[in-house]
């Protein structure tokens, strides 16, 4: 009589035990990739609480907003080097969550966005001229940039929400150069303006 009571306690302790590794709470702005000895589960577990197969881990991955901070020199079409500050806002698409995991991992936004942000940034750049970065073309650049990040990362479950270019410095040279045409603009439009009220 012992002997199976303390068998129902131990049946009984066995099955709350697994009822509670089975539980798991995939916190709020994650998702949760099931990976059973290696094989993972196509859809990915939304925010909450879940029951899965106890051998089973649950991988948490944020699908929440992230900054890409990049500082680089990277060359115009004049051959002049431009230093340039972009941000790149993106989150992981939760769809596509395990394939991210089964195929790049924990690390992809050193795997896969910086690499494309350097690449689409230094690509897009070396088709303008240096001038173009304190021009109306600035917009347009800053688009193309975008377009291209957006290209090469989405398909593999990045979204790309928004590019930002933050600083842009010219060469000292080139600056002064800039300043001085609009120095030479200025005076030129006063002296224009001088000899019209003489008149």
């Amino acid at each position: 009589m012992k002997s199976s009571a303390a068998f129902f306690l131990a049946i009984v302790v066995i099955l709350f035990l697994l009822l509670l590794r089975s539980a798991r709470v995939v916190p709020a702005g994650h998702v949760g990739v099931v990976d059973l000895f290696g094989n993972v589960r196509a859809e990915a577990l939304p925010s909450g609480l879940h029951l899965v197969n106890p051998l089973a881990g649950v991988r948490r991955m944020s699908v929440q907003t992230n900054e890409v901070k990049e500082t680089m020199d990277t060359p115009s079409s004049e051959g002049l080097i431009v230093h340039l500050d972009v941000s790149v806002l993106y989150h992981l698409d939760s769809a596509k969550a395990p394939d991210v995991y089964r195929t790049i991992g924990h690390g992809y936004e050193t795997v896969l966005v910086k690499p494309n942000v350097r690449s689409a940034v230094r690509e897009v750049t070396s088709s303008y001229q240096a001038k173009a970065l304190y021009s109306p073309e600035r917009e347009k650049m800053s688009s193309e940039i975008n377009q291209h990040i957006i290209a090469a990362v989405e398909p593999r479950g990045v979204v790309i929400e928004r590019m930002l270019l933050r600083d842009v410095a010219l060469p000292v040279r080139l600056q002064q150069a800039i300043q001085e045409k609009l120095s030479a603009e200025q005076e030129a439009a006063r002296m224009q303006f001088v000899l019209l009220k003489e008149k």
